[in-house]
């Protein structure tokens, strides 16, 4: 996955990712790779791309309980394990510790893409990386697309063990134009 995602045009110029060990495992390939070429090739653009920053708001679903659910490890802990993970980063949603709805769930993702979009815009980043879980994978396609189906268990989105959704901005809003399947990075 991170090879193909070197390949990316536009380039990659930020990360974004759940702060939970599977993802900042999942995009560390990348991230490395990525440290790589700016050592290669100094004045490279893409030096954000070279850390993740840590969104609490594409985080990991978890459906409403009347007890606390699990959080990531602490940002310091985080960064010992992963060098690249941006301990400065101010995430824009942090989700309920006693879970949420599914209507919650497309309120904090959508709060979360738009925040994201905007810091994006706002810092002039045109190509991104959101790496997530496949409940948001699902929610995130039928945000970006404005796809939602009156039946939450409508099998549109597929969100595989390691795949890629790619979504090209298409005037003013976003849309889906490319799904790769789990066989294509998974060894």
């Amino acid at each position: 996955m991170g090879k193909h995602l070197m390949t990316l045009d536009p380039p990659i110029d930020a990360v974004y990712s759940s702060p939970y060990y599977r993802c900042l495992q999942t995009i560390t390939p990348f991230i490395e790779l990525k440290q790589q070429q700016l050592k290669d090739q100094p004045g490279i653009r893409g030096s954000a791309a070279a850390t993740i920053r840590p969104e609490h708001g594409i985080g990991e679903f978890f459906g409403a309980a009347p007890f606390d659910h699990p959080t990531p490890a602490s940002s310091k802990r985080l960064k010992e394990l992963f060098p690249a993970f941006d301990e400065n980063y101010a995430s824009a949603i942090t989700p309920s510790r006693k879970g949420e709805t599914i209507n919650d769930l497309y309120g904090r993702v959508a709060a979360a893409v738009r925040a994201i979009i905007e810091r994006c815009d706002a810092e002039g980043h045109r190509a991104v990386v959101l790496c997530t879980h496949a409940a948001v994978v699902i929610t995130l396609g039928r945000i970006l697309t404005g796809r939602i189906p009156k039946a939450v268990e409508e099998e549109d989105f597929h969100a595989f063990t390691c795949g890629l959704s790619t979504y090209r901005r298409r005037g003013p809003g976003l849309k889906r134009t490319l799904m790769l399947g789990p066989s294509k990075f998974v060894r």
